[in-house]
């Protein structure tokens, strides 16, 4: 099983423009980072259920990733 809550984000500081990486998992905690350029506090904020639907996109396309992969296991190929 994929922890969703673990893939990396990128979040652009607003003061200096750094890009700082944060996991899915902190925006749902609404998580406050420093920013590893300027030491800057900056409060992630989740719109209404933007995490829920980000986390089914993403377990959908892991769904639809894993069928195509068992669709490829009954071709055969030969050289």
């Amino acid at each position: 099983m994929i922890n969703i809550g673990k893939s990396k984000n990128i979040i652009i500081c607003p003061k200096c423009n750094f890009a700082n990486t944060v996991f899915l998992k902190q925006f749902n905690m609404k998580d406050v980072i420093i920013c590893r350029g300027c030491k800057r506090n900056i409060q992630l904020v989740v719109h209404v259920n933007s995490y829920i639907i980000a986390e089914r996109k993403i377990r959908k396309s892991i769904n639809e990733f894993r069928e195509s992969l068992k669709s490829l296991s009954n071709i055969t190929i030969k050289l």
